[in-house]
């Protein structure tokens, strides 16, 4: 059961000493916040055209 936003207290501590486990968080908390970004840019530029 996925869990969304996801953050560093998604992983037990345990799993952490785990390399591939913490590839694996460090990659997806890295691609939430870019796709976060991405949708805060796009909603920032359709309220700056509705407002041109």
């Amino acid at each position: 059961d996925l869990k969304l936003p996801l953050d560093g207290a998604s992983w037990a501590e345990e799993d952490l000493k785990d390399p591939k486990k913490l590839f694996e968080m460090t990659t997806l908390l890295n691609a939430q916040r870019e796709m976060a970004d991405k949708i805060l840019d796009a909603q920032w530029e359709t309220k700056w055209r509705q407002d041109k």
